[in-house]
């Protein structure tokens, strides 16, 4: 049978009978100890009573051995031997060498106990408060931002674009705060306002390039919207420019085509100042363009044989008579009429055989007179309001007019050759006056 349980002497654990076998107790002066209280339990015997036990474990550790080791072979028998005595030792050294080599094998136990695993750290503390990372207070942040946000937009009220990415940046990092709801608001106040000034500005930039074109600079305003056109990147905003551009291009063609048919006209006519004036009035443009277009279309209009009677410059080859004449609109008139409300202006060379047509306005119902060919080649009559073609041919005593393409009865005269002249009774305009040969 079993020992049974025993307890250890000094801690009190439970002991097993396989402990003992083991080497995880041991028996120590009648009394069980477990391998941790063993040494010292040890430590505490007398001298005699420590090399006793000490020899019994090596008494015992021996015969585990013996068992433990493969069986010697037999000694051979030894030979016959004179028998020797040997005087009898003295007990006492023996005594001493037990004694240390006790506390040797103390040390040895010792170290082989203390061989052992050790045992399982305690388990970590739980953390303290300081520990843990403080909490942040987003709804606090996100307030911070705003009114970071709100206060540079009113130090900085032009700058649309950084307002707009700070109201924004609210959006992204803190959704869902309150801070995040005003933020949208902000947003949308700021785009409306952004979409406010982006129309003002684009209209007063239309307005001033439309002024521009009134003054015929065509190319300078369309260059203008042109260089304004990346100042912003909204689609209105380029949308409105291009627009814009559009319309002066247009009115710039329907002048165009009203002055290039003029010009021709007075190449037909031979009007040589006339075409010029056209052709430097296109140049003012600065569109190339139309520059080489009307050169084109007069180059296809053959010259004629007429020449204008009036220079556009002043009344050289014509004299006044009565009132004063100059230009206005490109067109000779008179500035100034006599104390009558008369008018007479006529050519100062006399005119022998040659073909005279022209223009003439009358602001109102108005009474004329024309000289045909001298003062004895005249008929008088009344006009309405507007303007009216007239034409004189005249070969050798052969003279005729032609008003409206209707011929008009002159008075009879032998005289080869006089002036042509208006007498008006009110004011009156002329224009593309030519005369062949």
């Amino acid at each position: 049978m079993g020992r049974g349980i025993v307890y250890c002497a000094t801690c009190g654990s439970k002991i097993l009978d396989k402990d003992f076998e083991s080497r995880a107790a041991f028996h120590l002066d009648g009394r069980g100890f477990c391998k941790d209280c063993a040494p010292g339990a040890l430590k505490s015997l007398p001298p005699d009573k420590m090399a006793e036990v000490l020899a019994r474990i090596s008494e015992a550790d021996s015969a585990s051995k013996r068992k433990a080791a493969p069986p010697r072979p037999p000694a051979p028998a030894p030979g016959p031997a004179t028998r020797r005595y040997a005087p009898q030792a003295s007990r006492t050294p023996l005594i001493a060498g037990l004694a240390a080599a006790g506390v040797v094998i103390v040390v040895l136990l010792v170290v082989i106990l203390s061989r052992s695993d050790p045992p399982p750290a305690p388990p970590p503390l739980p953390p303290t408060v300081a520990d843990r990372p403080p909490k942040v207070d987003r709804e606090a942040l996100a307030v911070q931002a705003l009114q970071k946000a709100r206060e540079y937009r009113d130090a900085h009220p032009k700058d649309l674009a950084t307002q707009l990415a700070s109201f924004q940046r609210i959006l992204d990092e803190h959704p869902g705060s309150r801070a995040a709801g005003e933020a949208r608001r902000e947003l949308e106040k700021t785009r409306r306002r952004g979409a406010e000034a982006l129309d003002t500005e684009l209209k007063a930039l239309q307005e001033q390039a439309r002024t521009t074109s009134g003054a015929e600079e065509f190319q300078k305003a369309i260059q203008s919207l042109a260089d304004a056109r990346g100042k912003h990147p909204e689609a209105s905003w380029g949308q409105g420019i291009d627009t814009t551009i559009a319309e002066i291009r247009a009115t710039a063609h329907k002048l165009y085509s009203a002055l290039k048919e003029e010009a021709v006209a007075r190449r037909r006519a031979g009007d040589v100042a006339g075409v010029q004036a056209a052709k430097d009035r296109v140049a003012t443009w600065g569109l190339p363009d139309y520059v080489s277009g009307l050169e084109a279309a007069l180059a296809a209009v053959p010259l004629s044989d007429k020449r204008p009677l009036f220079n556009g410059k002043d009344l050289s080859g014509w004299y006044v008579t009565r009132g004063k004449w100059g230009y206005k609109d490109g067109m000779p008139q008179p500035i100034e009429l006599d104390e009558n409300q008369r008018t007479f202006i006529a050519t100062i060379e006399e005119l022998k055989d040659f073909e005279l047509e022209g223009w003439l306005e009358a602001p109102i119902k108005t009474y004329l007179e024309f000289n045909a060919r001298g003062g004895d080649r005249t008929v008088a009559m009344h006009l309405e309001a507007g303007w009216h073609k007239f034409r004189v041919v005249a070969a050798g005593q052969d003279v005729k007019l032609f008003v409206d393409d209707k011929p008009a009865g002159l008075s009879g005269s032998t005289t080869p050759k006089g002036q042509f002249g208006i007498f008006s009774l009110g004011a009156i305009r002329l224009k593309d006056v030519t005369i062949r040969p």
